[in-house]
């Protein structure tokens, strides 16, 4: 196995089944190519047998990225592993090959968490916190929330399905002051003659 920073290759990104890469590698052969990294983003773009990261085409030496590379850069350093009897020129000597290695395995178990849930390429995310004065778009469900802090403005809420208590206060309380208000203000102001 050969590690190898072509001095030929081309990279074209795009998003998926749009990027492209072309190796530069001698009598190139797909069978032969282990793996594509940009080195650049900490990122591995072609492994085979991981999950979204194929190719989606296969012409001479150019690969069309099964990968979504739209937010990478076309000045990027790719690097290749890539088995082969061709000889070409080696980045690094046979020293450095185990260390390499070594973080290729912790790169692809990183990738691993960083999984698409979705065909829209999006991701679940779990909020802890948020940012001071910052302002939210329309939110249709809020399910269950312990703490909000201080809430400036809310615009309309459709829908309250429980409340356990409000300014300390369960519903019960509300009803004995609704209750007490009417006594106080009204009722004892009626008159029946």
């Amino acid at each position: 196995m050969k590690n190898y920073i072509s001095p030929n290759y081309t990279f074209t990104p795009g998003d998926t089944g749009v990027g492209t890469v072309i190796t530069g590698i001698i009598n190139f052969n797909i069978k032969f190519l282990i793996v594509i990294l940009n080195v650049t983003k900490e990122e591995i773009i072609y492994a085979p047998g991981l999950s979204g990261r194929g190719y989606t085409a296969i012409s001479s030496d150019t690969i069309t990225l099964e990968y979504n590379t739209s937010s990478h850069s076309s000045t990027d350093i790719l690097q290749f592993l890539y088995e082969s009897t061709n000889d070409y020129p080696s980045v690094v000597d046979s020293a450095r090959n185990n260390d390499l290695l070594a973080k290729l395995q912790r790169l692809t178990k990183i990738a691993e968490s960083l999984q698409v849930v979705d065909s829209a390429q999006r991701q679940r995310i779990t909020i802890d916190s948020i940012a001071a004065s910052l302002t939210l778009g329309t939110v249709t469900t809020v399910g269950s929330v312990t703490s909000l802090g201080t809430i400036t403005t809310v615009s309309t809420v459709t829908s309250v399905t429980n409340i356990a208590s409000n300014a300390g206060m369960d519903r019960e309380q509300y009803i004995n002051i609704a209750k007490q208000t009417y006594a106080n203000s009204i009722r004892s102001r009626l008159t029946i003659q």
